[in-house]
């Protein structure tokens, strides 16, 4: 139960703009999934560039290296969905993500960025695939914030690794150049990795704090199946409680506001999901090394307003530790406490001593397996169904400079 149930807000369908190597749901028609956005006006959008020049080690994305002119197959087929499934649709954020989006040629990037005019653009980048033109085309579109995933900078883990093409000078040089076109930049780095040493990585926190990114992200190393690493060193918890206090005497701390999803996201690409608030969700097959062909079958399920609560309950309670009752009476118009089915399995759940409920916050008091409570049967049949090798939640520091 513990294993499955720490699943459970990082499973909890839809992980709006998230790729994983599995499929939930059944299998939906065109009309369907249409179905899902009529009477949706707003949403945000998330697409799956699924390319990387190399893979590497420790990456458990939905990934691969292209072969000749797959690339090109697959921005046809991402044009034509997006054509299909927006029709309708007002973008106010676009997430462009992958893969490597940057390692994409600049033509194609321009393309893809083209997807969403006037919404808020944030694009997954590497260091060494950021070069002039690279950062030129993301100015011209105006993108707003790169996430930088910079992972390491230590020579021996990146070669273990098979990331080449990546040293100071190029985080550097890619940091400068988009300060310079005044693009925001959240850096991230990796913990924990095989043949990492504590020190090095911590050299690593001071060295990329210096650079003064807005937000630097430090992930514990999660050895998933899709991984070729296969465990974490031992010192990473430890070197994450250290990391806080570097991050602290460089000036950062706890963002002031967590990172909000929009209500609805359409994911367009091989295995991102979409979110049809009130609705449903769907999604392709995972690429998981198969052809696209068009990106494939849609598979799905649909949500009922109770379904929704749930999950923005539970997705709290497992990232943050806390629910604001305030903000779930903004989000759907009513108090979570309200005399029903979940505010008895909330009440049940206090009783046993997994939460504690008073005055406006409901917040997590046991661990984590306690949110399997909460979640509907037909939910957890689908993680059930999806995760029968367990998996570790990976571990997750941010933190933001405060000026």
């Amino acid at each position: 139960m513990t294993r499955l149930a720490s699943l459970c807000y990082e499973e909890y369908p839809p992980l709006d703009g998230a790729y994983q190597d599995r499929s939930y749901g059944r299998r939906l028609s065109l009309r369907e999934v249409l179905g899902f956005w009529r009477g949706i006006r707003e949403a945000g959008l998330y697409v799956h560039w699924p390319f990387c020049g190399r893979r590497c080690a420790y990456c458990y994305c939905d990934s691969r290296v292209p072969e000749p002119g797959e690339e090109a197959r697959y921005l046809q087929a991402v044009e034509a969905e997006h054509r299909r499934l927006s029709r309708g649709l007002r973008f106010t954020s676009y997430l462009l993500a992958g893969g490597t989006p940057t390692d994409a040629a600049p033509g194609r990037l321009e393309k893809l960025l083209r997807l969403a005019p006037g919404a808020e653009i944030t694009v997954e980048a590497t260091p060494a695939s950021l070069d002039k033109e690279k950062i030129r085309v993301l100015r011209a579109h105006r993108v707003s914030r790169v996430d930088l995933g910079v992972d390491s900078l230590d020579p021996a883990v990146l070669h273990r690794a098979g990331r080449p093409g990546q040293d100071r000078d190029t985080v550097r040089t890619a940091f400068a150049g988009l300060a310079e076109s005044r693009i925001r930049v959240d850096a991230s780095l990796v913990c924990g990795l095989p043949g990492q040493e504590q020190e090095s990585f911590l050299a690593d926190v001071e060295w990329v704090l210096k650079l003064r990114p807005a937000a630097l992200r430090l992930y514990a190393f999660d050895p998933r199946p899709q991984t070729r690493f296969k465990r974490r060193e031992a010192w990473a918890g430890e070197a994450l409680g250290l990391a806080d206090g570097l991050a602290g005497a460089a000036g950062y701390g706890s963002p002031k506001e967590p990172w909000k999803l929009p209500r609805s996201v359409l994911g367009v690409g091989a295995g991102a999901k979409s979110h049809a608030f009130g609705a449903g969700w769907h999604q392709h097959p995972p690429l998981a090394g198969r052809p696209f062909r068009g990106l494939g079958p849609f598979y799905g399920m649909e949500l009922s307003p109770e379904d929704e609560e749930r999950r923005f309950v539970v997705r709290g309670l497992g990232v943050n530790g806390r629910v604001s009752r305030a903000a779930f009476r903004k989000m759907f118009g009513r108090d979570v406490m309200k005399p029903g089915p979940f505010s008895r399995d909330l009440l049940r759940m206090e009783r046993a001593g997994g939460l504690s409920i008073q005055g406006e916050e409901i917040r997590l008091l046991g661990p984590s397996h306690a949110l399997a409570l909460l979640c509907e049967r037909k939910i957890l049949k689908q993680i059930l169904r999806n995760n029968r090798i367990g998996l570790r939640p990976m571990r997750c520091h941010v933190y933001e400079h405060h000026s």
